[in-house]
């Protein structure tokens, strides 16, 4: 009875925040449902179910190089990588294995306004995520200059060094910054170039960003720098012309990465598969850079016409919990696709989402302009990031990516045995993989103790196929020390030990 009530009451809680939203807002959701209800219902339709062992990734919006002066402002910022290290730590609450990182043209370029001291940042930045053994995917596109999203400071030294751009000098300067990437950073995956429409507002029109002249840049870049062990690749939005996919497939990039806003029309359940096709076609791989709904009617997607801003207010309804439900829709779907697709970083936006939003109040929110709302949104989700509180949507994340984790995919061949191998690292911080193989499918339980033989976590219950599997441990409100994990698989049982070290 009291699990009903309580049902119940947040049923009304929800009918009410659907009565207080703005007309727009019930039409985009009635429209935005039924659509993502029907993207996850055809990837369910292709996909034959079996995991592919994604990293999935958030962007780490602290670190965007388009807040320019606040990431080199010494007075600030050991505090600010001190809020990005926790910002990490609260990634991997989630189960995140990857960041997105923004790097744009031109800050690293030589004889740019405090270049190095950009550098110097995002070295620490990287150190901090190679610690806690992220994977890094790193996008070098063109600095926003607009007044929505640019930090004056930055966008003024952008525009002075603009004076005199052309594509010549732009495919020259661009190829040097992302030599010093590589060398510098060692990202795990570059993406040289993307979202052609917004290169070219972001660049005041100055380089030709026509699909031919993104693939020559693109090969050009292939052809003089030294890539080392990063993977290169290039892409576009599934709302750009999809010539650039097929024109930057022909070139030697190493992946094809997309980035999926609006799943309005046909920008997601048509394009995403045309998309995956072409990358198997041209033996590419495929990295989804951010995926992102946007919470607009059909006639305001019509409407749009600055493809960077899009609408300020549109940006500024993300920030809501009204919008919980399509957020999970969203999610199940790129999680799906991603399996379908095979892809190998998949990277979510709003991070501050998955940890808290705010609650619509017409009496309080009416009247705040788009900055405010935004503002307030951010500062709520990284309260509670910092407090490791997940919101619904971060929850639901989550989840699944613990299912899609728990189990690797397939092998050829079924293991000859039982076996539970060390945990890898041993000592570990954060988190520790343990990986055991079951010659044939069995009711599996992994349970973690401490030195006193008390059940500290109970990483698995349940009937596993046979095969290799790998749990993921990531110790909660546990001190550091000895503890011992415990595999029972039939009659099979094995203990081995593990150190936590903070």
């Amino acid at each position: 009875m009291r699990k009903f009530t309580s049902l119940l009451f947040a049923f009304i809680l929800a009918q009410a925040a659907f009565a207080q939203a703005p007309a727009t807002w019930q039409t985009a959701f009635n429209q935005l449902q039924p659509k993502l209800q029907s993207i996850n219902a055809q990837i369910l339709s292709r996909w034959d179910g079996q995991k592919h062992g994604t990293a999935f990734s958030e962007d780490l919006s602290l670190a965007n190089s388009n807040r320019g002066y606040e990431l080199i402002n010494p007075a600030t910022q050991s505090q600010l990588l001190a809020v990005i290290d926790s910002m990490l730590s609260a990634f991997e609450m989630v189960g995140l294995r990857a960041i997105g990182l923004t790097i744009q043209y031109p800050i690293f370029v030589e004889g740019f306004p405090n270049r190095d001291k950009y550098l110097q940042f995002y070295e620490n930045v990287v150190q901090l995520a190679r610690a806690r053994h992220f994977t890094i995917l790193l996008g070098c596109q063109a600095t926003f200059v607009d007044s929505v999203f640019g930090e004056p400071n930055l966008t003024n030294d952008v525009k002075n060094f603009y004076i005199g751009l052309n594509s010549t000098r732009y495919k020259t300067e661009k190829m040097q910054m992302l030599q010093t990437i590589i060398d510098r950073l060692a990202p795990d995956y570059l993406t040289v170039e993307m979202e052609p429409q917004a290169m070219t507002i972001n660049l005041l029109q100055l380089v030709d960003f026509q699909a031919d002249s993104m693939a020559a840049y693109t090969d050009y870049f292939l052809r003089h720098v030294n890539k080392k062990n990063t993977q290169i690749g290039a892409g576009a939005g599934t709302w750009d012309d999809f010539v650039y996919f097929e024109k930057l497939a022909q070139t030697g990039i190493d992946f094809i990465d997309y980035h999926i806003y609006p799943p309005h029309f046909s920008y997601f359940d048509d394009v995403v598969f045309r998309i995956d096709s072409l990358a198997k076609a041209h033996n590419k791989e495929l990295v989804i850079g951010e995926a992102w709904c946007y919470k607009a009617t059909n006639g305001e997607m019509t409407n749009i016409t600055n493809p960077v801003a899009t609408s300020a207010e549109i940006y500024s309804r993300d920030m809501f919990d009204y919008w919980v439900p399509i957020d999970t829709l969203f999610i199940k779907a790129l999680v799906n696709l991603s399996h379908f697709s095979r892809v190998k970083v998949t990277s979510f936006f709003w991070p501050t989402l998955l940890y808290g939003y705010l609650t619509y109040n017409p009496a309080i929110h009416g009247n705040m302009s788009f900055s405010q709302k935004l503002r307030s949104g951010q500062q709520a989700g990284f309260q509670r990031m910092l407090q490791k509180q997940l919101s619904p949507a971060g929850a639901f994340l989550q989840k699944q990516i613990a299912a899609a984790t728990a189990v690797t995919e397939k092998p050829a061949e079924r293991p000859a045995g039982f076996a539970l191998a060390q945990n890898y690292p041993n000592p570990f911080n954060p988190s520790t993989v343990i990986s055991f193989q079951l010659p044939v499918n069995s009711r599996v339980t992994l349970k973690v103790f401490d030195v006193n033989g008390r059940e500290v976590a109970t990483l698995m219950d349940e009937e596993m196929p046979a095969g290799n599997h790998i749990v993921r441990f990531t110790p909660r409100d546990l001190a550091a020390g000895l503890y011992f994990y415990k595999i029972t698989a039939g009659k099979f049982s094995r203990i081995r030990k593990a150190v936590f070290v903070k």
